[in-house]
């Protein structure tokens, strides 16, 4: 009999356009080609909602794909009433529900599963209701570490919203960490992930289990010139709108006015107004694309700004399988493996960042090298059969 897991999330992984649903995703796969018998619980959440008509799309090789309604919408007053009255998280309370407290538990008697995963921090608070109902084995999958994306968004902010992210990064390090101790295991995305978890000594196994993909065997077409720019995320995850507000202010003007041959284009879920409007000369913004492979295949580098964050940047993998090069800070490369020179560009500073693209649109070739050392890197460390094979003793252990 194959092994049954149960896996729930805090969203449904669709539409697959931006890291978190792309990670979801790739797991929830890698189990089923790998003979486990897979259930999924998904929150339906109003801020990413899916139409039931698409729910009943998703998954169907899978053993069972069920979603409940949840409103998770930010509400002042009740921002207002954790601050002044709660010491956790205020996100946490957001995805509190009877509704998928009562699901979860008819799920657990009927399944039986001998692991149940959680994809997001903030379903730890079920984590006494699966203990109750089922023993197994409760795995966190880690996608980042949340109380670092909020303290580096408080040192790069100022006054009483710096004050305000200060403290939000203090619940969410008390949160997770209770949350590492109470799971039987941690499969972190990245390995700096990985060493920030482990150096609390905790008696949870933490592993590390990248976001696998499929990388094509195949030489890729270099576009014809003149040089594109691009940019793709989802733009309600708080670092990717700082970092691209920060390029769009601080490097595009002064780049375009020196090479005006250039083009920088940018695509993203949520995109918000300010982004779209009173945009720089050279620069377009496409909002929400449907496809992103078909947004991507006529350009040539990607610029990650990201200057915030944690994690691993999807995002950045799929761009370095598909032939882009890559120009990142150093946060934007976390948890990536690749040699700055080699796989990809380091840049930090706008000035950095202008010299860097500077410097590809001169050396053509150069950046043809370089963007096919990166896809090569990627087919040999990111292979997701390879990566799932690894992960699989752990659960089972």
């Amino acid at each position: 009999m194959p092994s049954r897991i149960l896996i729930l999330t805090n969203r449904v992984p669709y539409p697959l356009h931006d890291g978190g649903a792309l990670a979801m995703d790739a797991l929830i796969r890698g189990y089923h080609q790998a003979g486990w018998q897979v259930h999924v619980l998904a929150m339906n959440t109003s801020r990413h909602p899916v139409a039931a008509d698409k729910l009943s799309t998703l998954y169907p090789q899978i053993a069972g794909f069920h979603t409940v309604a949840m409103d998770n919408n930010i509400r002042p007053a009740a921002l207002l009433k954790n601050l002044l009255f709660s010491r956790e998280p205020e996100h946490a309370s957001r995805f509190r529900s009877d509704l998928f407290a009562e699901k979860l538990s008819s799920l657990l008697t009927k399944i039986q599963p001998q692991v149940v995963q959680l994809e997001s921090p903030f379903l730890a608070g079920y984590i006494p209701l699966i203990r109750q109902v089922v023993p197994c084995k409760v795995v966190y999958r880690a996608h980042n570490i949340e109380s670092q994306i909020w303290l580096r968004l408080a040192q790069a902010a100022a006054g009483p919203r710096a004050a305000y992210l200060r403290n939000l990064a203090r619940r969410m390090t008390v949160f997770e960490q209770k949350l590492w101790q109470e799971a039987d295991l941690i499969a972190a995305i990245t390995e700096a992930d990985a060493r920030v978890m482990q150096a609390q000594h905790l008696a949870t196994p933490v592993v590390v289990v990248p976001f696998g993909i499929a990388a094509p065997e195949q030489t890729f077409q270099f576009p014809p010139l003149p040089l594109r720019l691009y940019h793709i995320g989802a733009m309600d995850w708080l670092p990717n709108r700082e970092a691209l507000q920060w390029f769009l202010q601080e490097v595009w003007p002064k780049l375009y006015a020196q090479l005006p041959e250039l083009s920088f284009h940018f695509a993203g879920r949520a995109m918000p107004d300010v982004l779209k409007e009173r945009l720089p000369a050279g620069a377009f913004c496409a909002g929400e694309v449907g496809d992103a492979a078909s947004f991507i295949s006529d350009k040539h580098l990607l610029v990650v700004p990201l200057r915030s964050g944690s994690g691993i940047r999807v995002k950045t993998l799929e761009g370095m399988a598909a032939g882009k090069l890559v120009i990142s800070t150093d946060v934007g490369m976390q948890g990536i493996d690749a040699e700055a020179g080699r796989q990809y560009l380091r840049a930090n500073t706008s000035e950095e960042f202008m010299a860097q693209i500077a410097w590809a649109a001169a050396h053509t070739e150069e950046v043809i090298r370089i963007s096919g050392s990166a896809a090569e890197f990627l087919r040999e460390r990111y292979d997701a059969r390879k990566i799932m094979q690894a992960f699989l003793p752990a659960l089972q252990s």
